[in-house]
């Protein structure tokens, strides 16, 4: 018997019934079986032509077309802590919202055999290509990368649960497998899920999930809230990774200009008054909410908008809310875009390994300790004296069709070529989108003239903090590992050696030379 299970939180029951009566389906039978109290919910089909058939109407000469009832239906199952429900039809579509997210691949992580994987959904977050599907040949061994969440996962059972569940399922947000059951051995079944979830798992599966629970969204809305106030342990931009950005994760912010906050029903305020050089930072947005005497629940609201040199404003708006990145380390939760996401300890354990794992590039001593601005750096003798070849500021390396200026790269030695950044954690996740876009240059062959491959492409971080970390997978930012997975993937795609190189930025400190 072929069944597709969610599992529903024991307190959202009601909220499903009352959808499923409010969307038309009729509760045609309830019974109580083995511990399980079970209610059939049926929604009739209308008549309905077949997509590919429609198209195909005017061949139908002298015959009928052919229609099909939708039939709809959902048998669920609960007592009193739990509850599940085997969808047929479009019947899931009422459960899937009101779910258990994390169910199919929990009940996966016990009975699936990751020695015999048959096709995996992934997704990453700062990626080009954000979702990927991939399919495999029989007893393929799960393979999962740093910065990859696991969407779904459809695999062989392992073979001495195969009596019970099948031989093969398809898990995400629902199970799908095929028990050599009857209706009549659903409740059975069900009780054997039940004692499957408390056994150990077998194998990982990183995860990456949006917070739905209304109270954690409370809390995590609250300590960003205090992180932007400066209240207790919150309050630091580069302890925490709270910068700004846009909706996509380009450096509009990231870019000085003049930007103007604007809270509703409240005088805007622009920053800075003239010029259009200014990095908007944390103090001016606490300017702006102590004149403006804004409470708590307009903070998350006010709008940015940054005009560039020209008069124009850069689209699009944005609220405050979608403009910050965040990380509560407590609650493994980063805000991205205005969503708060939760990764599992698979999900970081897996990016830590797979960042701590890329080469890293020995720094020489004098560079240990930078300060000042990158440009200057890069113009500098000592950089010069060691042997490095300036490219920053060189459009003629990278040019494409458009017109659009590109920088390949900031310095070159022998056969690597360097990204030069400087800041903190959210600062330094723009080199890695400007290193993506020339790699996907080079992939796509997408440059007028030839743009030479390096052998080796390095990220050189000047990491804004007191103690530089051993590795750059020490750090907090999980923003920041995303981006530095994904950008080390696409140079192993393209052929490029991804390396890393780390000294310490200090500021404007003049005691330095740097």
């Amino acid at each position: 018997m072929e069944l597709s299970i969610f599992k529903i939180p024991r307190n959202s029951l009601e909220a499903l019934r009352a959808r499923l009566q409010d969307d038309g389906y009729t509760l045609i039978h309830a019974y109580a079986d083995g511990g399980w109290d079970s209610e059939f919910w049926f929604e009739e089909g209308e008549d309905a032509v077949t997509g590919w058939v429609k198209r195909y109407e005017s061949f139908f000469q002298n015959r009928e077309v052919p229609t099909r009832k939708e039939h709809a239906g959902l048998h669920i199952f609960h007592h009193d802590s739990s509850c599940y429900a085997a969808s047929y039809g479009s019947g899931h579509h009422q459960a899937r919202s009101l779910c258990d997210y994390e169910f199919g691949l929990d009940l996966a992580k016990r009975i699936a055999n990751e020695r015999d994987v048959k096709q995996t959904g992934t997704k990453r977050s700062h990626s080009v290509r954000r979702r990927e599907s991939r399919v495999y040949r029989s007893h393929t061994h799960l393979d999962i990368e740093g910065g990859e969440s696991i969407d779904q996962i459809r695999a062989a059972i392992i073979g001495s649960k195969r009596d019970m569940y099948g031989t093969a399922g398809n898990f995400s947000a629902s199970a799908a497998l095929s028990p050599p059951i009857d209706i009549r051995g659903i409740p059975a079944f069900l009780s054997s899920i039940e004692t499957e979830l408390k056994n150990p798992e077998q194998f990982s599966l990183p995860r990456e999930t949006p917070v739905k629970d209304k109270q954690l969204l409370a809390v995590l809305d609250d300590l960003l809230l205090d992180a932007i106030l400066g209240i207790g342990d919150q309050g630091e931009f580069a302890t925490n990774s709270l910068d700004l950005c846009d909706a996509d994760f380009n450096s509009l912010f990231g870019k000085p200009g003049k930007y103007d906050l604007k809270a509703r029903h409240k005088k805007s305020m622009l920053f800075p008054e003239k010029g259009f050089d200014h990095d908007l930072t944390v103090a001016d947005l606490r300017l702006y909410i102590s004149s403006r005497q804004l409470t708590r629940d307009e903070i998350l609201a006010i709008e940015i908008t940054r005009f560039t040199d020209d008069g124009d404003w850069h689209k699009p708006h944005l609220t405050l809310k979608q403009a910050l990145e965040y990380t509560v380390d407590s609650h493994r939760a980063t805000l991205s875009g205005g969503v708060w996401k939760q990764f599992n300890q698979d999900y970081l354990a897996f990016i830590d390994k797979y960042v701590r794992e890329i080469k890293v590039e020995p720094t020489e001593e004098i560079f240990e300790v930078l300060t000042g601005t990158e440009p200057s750096f890069n113009d500098s003798d000592q950089v010069g004296g060691a042997g490095y070849k300036k490219a920053d500021k060189d459009f003629s390396l990278a040019v494409i069709a458009s017109g659009t200026p590109v920088e390949a790269w900031d310095l070159s030695l022998e056969k690597t070529v360097f990204a030069v950044k400087f800041g903190t954690a959210q600062k330094l996740g723009y080199v890695c989108d400007q290193a993506t876009t020339v790699l996907e240059l080079i992939r796509n062959k997408a440059t007028v003239t030839d743009l030479a491959k390096p052998e080796r492409y390095c990220l050189w971080l000047g990491y804004k903090a007191k103690k530089l970390p051993a590795n750059i997978a020490d750090i907090k930012s999980v923003i920041l590992k995303q981006k530095i997975a994904d950008w080390a993937k696409l140079c192993l795609d393209v052929g490029v050696v991804p390396v890393i190189k780390l000294s310490r930025h200090a500021g404007s400190d003049p005691t330095l030379s740097f």
